[in-house]
Formats: structure tokens, C-alpha cells, sequence
């Protein structure tokens, strides 16, 4: 989908560096359950969070689906997401 802004642009108005945006916008990506299931964690109320984006980029890298719930349900077996 290209509606005529750039990840600059975008990363720009989020004032954030250009690859953060694209690492951000990767998730996009990943199937819409596995998004659901990210919308709807709880929320970390001290430490460090178990779910962070770092640990996602090879998950979306796959570009099927079923590839990536498999992966999504491997790292979330062994709590590495």
C-alpha cells in the first residue's frame, strides 16, 4: 500500500529514526490473529516487557501465515516472545 508517504516522512512525524519506523511497520506483516494476540497482552507494570519487538522480526519475515503462527506458538511455548 503506498498512499504517497515514506517511512522518512512517517518516522519523522513519530520522531522516530527511519529504521525503527520500518521495524514498526513490519508488524503490520504478521497475520491478523498474531496481531490480535499482541493488541490484547496485558500490560507491563514493572521490569522489562516478556513481548518486545526484537523478538517478532523473524516471525515477520515469514511471509506465510501459517509459517508464522507456527513460530508464534514455538516462542510463546518457550517464553521467548
Amino acid at each position: 500500500m503506498n498512499c504517497g508517504v515514506g517511512t522518512t516522512a512517517l518516522a519523522r512525524l513519530a520522531h522516530v529514526s527511519q529504521p525503527r519506523m520500518t521495524q514498526i511497520l513490519n508488524l503490520t506483516l504478521l497475520a491478523p490473529d498474531i496481531q490480535e494476540k499482541l493488541l490484547h497482552l496485558p500490560p507491563e507494570l514493572a521490569g522489562k516487557p516478556e513481548t518486545h519487538e526484537k523478538a517478532l522480526r523473524p516471525i515477520c519475515s515469514s511471509v506465510l501465515w501459517s509459517r508464522q503462527r507456527q513460530a508464534w506458538s514455538a516462542s510463546t511455548s518457550m517464553h521467548v516472545i
